[in-house]
């Protein structure tokens, strides 16, 4: 897989886009980015979720909890993938 090798580079060059409203380097960019495969914000966003799963303990609720996610910027947080690179 390319990103998986990848995945701390392209956490921290997301981190750099992440609040920010362009998204031409993460979605939607399948007929315009030739250098990489496109749409990596979904692959960030799967990591991320991905970690938070696997630290739970109970799984039916980090599930739940996954489902009803309304800030992403608290979830973020409540994950801890913005320290697993620390």
């Amino acid at each position: 897989m390319y990103a998986d090798p990848l995945e701390e580079e392209l956490w921290l060059e997301f981190q750099e886009d992440m609040n920010g409203t362009d998204l031409d380097q993460w979605l939607f960019n399948a007929a315009t980015v030739s250098d990489r495969p496109a749409d990596l914000g979904y692959y960030v966003g799967y990591k991320i979720a991905e970690h938070y799963y696997q630290q739970q303990v109970d799984k039916s609720l980090a599930l739940q909890s996954l489902m009803e996610i309304r800030d992403a910027g608290e979830f973020l947080d409540v994950s801890g993938y913005a320290h697993k690179f620390n």
